[in-house]
């Protein structure tokens, strides 16, 4: 299982909150994954799980087995959510927007003024310091 007190899964985060975030909450889904395979099965040992000990426990292989695959699916679980913390900063993906684009026409000095007077643009509502409503 990959230890994400490590200095290499620190270095990667480091100054992330959301992935650090992350992170802890894939270790606290983890840890209550197995403490429920742990309830299950008292007698049960995360650290020594062969399937070896079956026999001298008097456990049914097949339930060991069954117990193996399952507490390996929880630790790959842990390293495919780390890993993808890890390579993605935490940051849930955003869509794209694209930008927004200009629809209004936009009107050169040298245009006829939008007011109808007839006048270029430059010699009516655009001269400098003069707006629409202080002409009309």
């Amino acid at each position: 299982m990959i230890d994400i007190t490590s200095d290499k899964v620190y270095e990667a985060i480091k100054g992330n909150p959301v992935a650090m975030g992350r992170l802890l909450e894939i270790e606290k889904d983890t840890m209550s994954e197995i403490q429920a395979l742990q309830d299950q099965y008292p007698w049960l040992d995360m650290g020594f799980l062969s399937e070896e000990l079956a026999g001298p426990l008097g456990i049914d292989p097949g339930l060991m087995r069954d117990i193996i695959g399952r507490a390996k699916k929880i630790e790959e679980d842990h390293d495919r959510r780390v890993r993808e913390v890890l390579k993605g900063g935490g940051n849930p993906a955003k869509p794209k927007i694209p930008p927004k684009k200009n629809t209004e026409k936009r009107i050169y000095p040298n245009d006829p003024c939008p007011c109808g007077s007839g006048k270029k643009y430059k010699n009516c509502h655009g001269k400098k310091g003069r707006s629409a409503e202080q002409t009309e």
